[in-house]
């Protein structure tokens, strides 16, 4: 009768406290979090990644932490959040990053656990293709100052941009940090592509598209 009675209180208790967490919460000090993706030591061109972990038992919440480049030569801390479940996405930059995830409740939380992740966006850059927006190929136009442009790509650093004349003569070579040239013609047919160029090398070179000018 006595427990009875005891374990009535402590419910009559509970209802009416703010909180009964110190009750009844499980100890997470023994538990670890188990990470899902990215996978350890990942070497990707992606800039935007979903930070994936197994769910704790009796754990309210998850500390995620990145640092740069980790965090025994920490530069860096990208991020420190708490989130209440287990997956968060975030964009980052080219650089190395150490992650990790810890799960916490009220009373106790988990050891955490990390993993390492590279990002080089530059040779994501390196590897596509730009796409030239005009003149459109193939194009005929009596207007002789002509503005060509093209689609820029992220974390590109510079374009080579290139006009031929109908023997392919180079009559532009040139470097540019920006995403349009504007020349002058003749009457005449020409051809123009564009090349991705940074301090990594060369990269993929645009179609070759011809327009002409009459």
């Amino acid at each position: 009768m006595k427990n009875k009675t005891t374990y009535l209180f402590t419910v009559l208790l509970c209802s009416f406290a703010l909180s009964c967490t110190d009750i009844f919460e499980i100890d997470l000090q023994q538990q670890k979090v188990k990470l899902l993706t990215p996978q350890d030591n990942l070497l990707t061109t992606e800039i935007v990644h979903e930070f994936l972990w197994e769910e704790v038992e009796g754990a309210l919440e998850y500390r995620l932490q990145i640092a740069s480049p980790s965090w025994e030569s920490l530069e860096k801390v990208v991020l420190d959040t708490l989130i209440p479940n287990a997956k968060f996405n975030h964009t980052l930059y080219s650089s190395e990053f150490t992650w990790r995830v810890k799960a916490v409740n009220g009373s106790s939380e988990t050891p955490y656990t990390k993993r390492a992740l590279q990002v080089d966006s530059i040779l994501e850059v390196l590897q596509d293709t730009v796409l030239l927006l005009s003149p459109y190929n193939n194009d005929t136009t009596a207007i002789g100052m002509q503005v060509f442009s093209w689609e820029s790509l992220y974390n590109a650093e510079l374009y080579n941009f290139q006009l031929l004349d109908t023997n392919n003569s180079p009559l532009v070579d040139v470097i540019l940090s920006v995403d349009s040239f504007a020349y002058s013609l003749a009457e005449g047919r020409y051809k123009w592509q564009v090349q991705i160029f940074n301090q990594q090398g060369t990269g993929a070179t645009s179609e070759l598209r011809t327009f002409i000018v009459q």
